[in-house]
């Protein structure tokens, strides 16, 4: 019997409130480590969070202050890095010579000792470009963050920041402090942004208002985040108020433990919407937004195909998050296991924004499935729709 008649599944239409755990966006937790210390891979896979992909990996390098990292640093650092890895995470590398708010105290005494520290670290990150998704600061600062530091002068910045990107070729995010700390050639700078939401300058992060309309400019072609402060206006907003912010900003990720008080307030808050999402406390709401959240919304057969004995499909996707994803992908549809197309694309909508996707493929019976894939590593991106755990959501059958 020949087959030519198409059955959607109408369950996979539902949309889904679960947190996806999928890569480079969501909550992030600070691990701290000190270069001259090796540390089991126990101690560090005990660190895990399961519910979490993105993990803030801080190196403490003060042992080395005045010297080159050795031989025994060197390893150490890739095997924190190594661990993360086989446990599926993308980090966020923030190296530097102070925990204790002590920037100038720690840093080394010559600038040409920082220089040498900066190409030793990036060539370690350019051989772990699958799971370095962003690189935090220049090394110096306290807690490394690009403040209280005599070596923060924009030509010293920009130096390092140029030797990063020669050895990682562009192939690992860069996160600065400061919009002003960013040059216009480099496409693979963003901002680290540790003062969200903490005053209409994000505590010194920007010049109001001029530089807050390039902060949300950012976000749309490079991953933007860090952490929030609970300042007295963001402490007054309603739950769609600090939504609408954080949907400007496109934000990606956030410490999900600073700033424990604004935190507390979005815990307390409720959604009041029509839809599934009706009664979610805000903090999880806002986290289950974070990065990309993209919702399959509907699909059908075109009339006509091109090809005889062909089938013509679209699929229309929307972006529900707050961001878009900023690397490349592919979509695969799929026929029980058989390969059916893959679509390749960098990024694929911003925030509030829909794309549609065709596919011409043989007429042939069985179940289809759609999946989203990260192209370098393969791993799976979740969508908002009921799906199986590799990821794959069940479009319907031909019968």
């Amino acid at each position: 019997m020949k087959a030519n008649k198409w059955k959607t599944e109408k369950t996979s239409l539902q949309e889904s409130t679960e947190m996806l755990l999928n890569p480079g966006c969501g909550w992030y937790e600070i691990h701290s480590f000190w270069v001259e210390k090796e540390v089991s891979e126990e101690e560090i896979q005990a660190c895990l969070n399961p519910e979490h992909s993105l993990v803030l990996v801080r190196i403490h390098l003060g042992a080395y202050q005045n010297a080159p990292l050795d031989a025994t640093a060197l390893k150490h650092i890739k095997q924190i890095l190594s661990v993360f890895e086989r446990a599926k995470k993308d980090v966020i590398l923030r190296c530097c010579y102070d925990f204790e708010g002590m920037g100038m105290a720690q840093e080394p005494g010559e600038f040409s000792k920082v220089v040498t520290h900066m190409n030793q670290v990036a060539n370690v990150v350019a051989q772990y470009e699958n799971v370095v998704y962003l690189y935090q600061g220049v090394l110096l600062g306290s807690w490394g963050e690009m403040h209280t530091s005599k070596f923060l002068r924009l030509e010293n910045i920009a130096e390092l920041s140029e030797i990063f990107r020669k050895a990682t070729k562009e192939m690992v995010w860069h996160g600065v402090r400061k919009p002003e700390f960013k040059s216009s050639n480099w496409e693979n700078v963003t901002i680290f942004d540790d003062g969200i939401l903490g005053s209409p300058t994000h505590l010194g992060t920007v010049d109001f208002p001029t530089e807050m309309v390039e902060l949300e400019k950012i976000g749309l072609n490079s991953p933007y985040g860090g952490e929030i402060v609970g300042g007295e206006d963001a402490l007054s907003w309603s739950l769609m108020e600090t939504v609408e912010r954080l949907e400007r900003l496109h934000v990606s990720y956030l410490n999900c433990r600073h700033d424990e008080t604004l935190l507390q307030h979005w815990e307390q808050q409720r959604v009041e919407t029509n839809d599934a999402w009706n009664g979610m406390n805000g903090r999880d709401y806002i986290g289950r937004h974070l990065g990309y959240r993209f919702y399959a919304n509907g699909w059908q057969e075109k009339r006509r195909s091109s090809l005889a004995d062909s089938m013509c499909l679209e699929i229309y996707i929307e972006n529900k998050g707050f961001s878009d994803i900023y690397e490349e992908v592919e979509w695969h549809l799929l026929r029980q296991e058989e390969q059916m197309g893959v679509q390749s694309m960098k990024g694929v909508c911003p925030s509030g924004r829909k794309i549609r996707l065709t596919w011409e493929f043989p007429r042939k019976a069985g179940t289809y499935y759609l999946a989203l894939r990260r192209r370098k590593d393969k791993r799976p991106i979740y969508l908002a729709n009921p799906s199986d755990e590799l990821g794959r959501m069940c479009l319907g059958e031909i019968i």
